[in-house]
């Protein structure tokens, strides 16, 4: 029983302890993630921001990103999750990262909400010369819940619906 007493014995025994919680707790959270939410909004056509004047019988160019569907959970009675599908056309020679600086969320009152993510996922990203859909995640506190919420991508903006009201 000499094995119980050597310093390098107990390392690997903690590593490998600590491994198996770090897999059990993210998998949960994947599947919880995965799991329909119980409130399900589509946005079949965000409300984009007033284009700029445009001359007559021209028209204003297309936001390079739209809105496919809005997700809300509730997260213990003070929080919410947003999950949004984004479709966004990647136009430019390089992939692009939709995660802060270039895309998020923010308030009526210019509040910047904080990303929700996982250790071991990636932030989403966009080939050059493509266009996909990602999910977006954020976190959100219920009066950042309650206000005016956009979306904006590159300076242009489109507006979110809030969370259903409780019950």
């Amino acid at each position: 029983m000499a094995v119980f007493r050597r310093f390098d014995f107990w390392v690997v025994a903690g590593f490998l302890i600590f491994g198996a919680i770090y897999v059990l707790v993210t998998q949960s959270l994947h599947q919880r993630l995965r799991t329909p939410a119980e409130v399900v909004q589509v946005v079949l056509d965000p409300v984009a921001p007033a284009p700029e004047r445009v001359s007559p019988g021209q028209e204003a160019p297309p936001l390079p990103f739209a809105v496919e569907s809005v997700s809300w959970r509730e997260e213990g009675g003070v929080h919410w999750l947003l999950e949004m599908k984004v479709r966004y056309r990647n136009d430019s020679d390089a992939p692009e990262t939709l995660a802060s600086p270039k895309a998020g969320v923010v308030t009526g009152s210019g509040e910047a909400v904080e990303p929700f993510f996982l250790a071991a996922s990636v932030a989403p990203q966009i080939p050059a010369k493509a266009e996909e859909t990602v999910e977006l995640r954020y976190w959100l506190e219920e009066k950042q819940a309650r206000e005016e919420l956009w979306l904006e991508v590159d300076g242009q903006r489109t507006r979110v619906d809030s969370p259903p009201a409780r019950m």
